[in-house]
């Protein structure tokens, strides 16, 4: 039986860039290529600097007068300065405009229902085509506006709309799929299952990009010259990063988000991101590169102590260690 998942995400970062020279703005500062995109068309992205490190993280759509970014709250007084500051006489302006929408992101089964009951689309997933997709319609002459992502898995829609409609989409939408609207905690644990790193809780302006370990989805390695491309492009000839984000299987209690894994009393990686699942849980967390393959082992910090001070003999001790293994 397929699964449906719906989740509430009250605020997300939304940017709007509009203007004549907003793609060429835009393709300037980001690591994807988007020159080509046609309207409605869209791709995910990384915004960088000067160094190669992120400004942002974002799924970027092309518009009829300029560009749209969508991402988690937080980036858009950065990605919007940022954009501003290497824009000297050509006309694109970019706008915050967080405080217009909120959001529902489903899963891709519950977004194929919403789509072709509301919109009369059936939607090309991820996996399918390179370029994202989107849409505009109506329920009960209110507008919602349907974004493409891997949030929480291929074929997952973002969908925004004024928040003083919320009630009303969310009453049509209820009539369409049979479950009901989680909230953005479970959202969280949603896409954690699904490997999708969280710009502000995984990642940050400390980070390069290949770090996030979603090259295939976010760089692109043949398009000319934007910022930060030296870093990006020398790190790619060297052909692996020191640290990553990878998906780890914990064992026994569940352990806060920041907790260390130890490897020979070596720190080798930091949770970022976790959420319970069957036999313990389950996290996204950066790994140092000696634990970057799938069956790697590490203890997890503050397990180790509790069960050396409760431990009545070595073996006992040794037995009871809780681990993270990358998945």
């Amino acid at each position: 039986m397929t699964t449906e998942n719906l989740f509430s995400i009250p605020k997300l970062s939304v940017i709007d860039v509009i203007g004549e020279d907003a793609v060429t703005i835009l393709h300037n500062l980001t690591t994807q290529s988007i020159k080509d995109l046609q309207t409605g068309e869209g791709a995910e992205t990384f915004i960088t600097d000067v160094k190669g490190k992120m400004i942002g993280h974002v799924i970027l759509y092309r518009t009829e007068n300029g560009l749209r970014l969508i991402g988690p709250d937080g980036q858009s007084q950065a990605i919007a300065t940022h954009a501003d500051r290497y824009t000297i006489r050509e006309d694109a302006v970019p706008s915050i405009a967080d405080e217009q929408y909120t959001a529902l992101v489903a899963n891709r089964s519950t977004s194929e229902r919403i789509l072709a009951h509301l919109a009369d689309k059936s939607p090309t997933s991820a996996d399918e085509k390179t370029k994202l997709t989107s849409y505009s319609f109506e329920t009960n002459g209110h507008p919602i506006l349907a974004y493409q992502s891997d949030w929480i898995g291929s074929g997952t829609h973002v969908f925004l709309f004024q928040p003083s409609s919320e009630d009303q989409i969310h009453d049509s939408i209820r009539k369409i799929v049979s479950v009901q609207i989680s909230d953005e905690k479970s959202f969280h644990h949603a896409r954690i299952a699904a490997d999708y790193p969280w710009y502000g809780i995984d990642l940050n302006d400390t980070n390069l990009p290949q770090e996030a370990d979603r090259d295939d989805a976010t760089i692109s390695f043949t398009k000319g010259c934007y910022l930060g491309q030296e870093t990006i492009a020398r790190l790619d000839a060297m052909g692996q990063v020191q640290k990553k984000l990878v998906k780890w299987k914990l064992e026994g209690p569940l352990p806060e988000s920041g907790t260390v894994l130890k490897s020979n009393e070596k720190i080798v990686g930091r949770l970022t991101s976790v959420a319970p699942a069957d036999e313990g849980g389950i996290a996204i967390g950066m790994a140092r590169r000696s634990h970057f393959e799938s069956g790697s082992r590490a203890l997890i910090e503050g397990h180790q102590e509790m069960q050396r001070d409760q431990a009545d003999s070595p073996t006992q001790h040794a037995s009871e260690l809780h681990h993270a293994t990358v998945l």
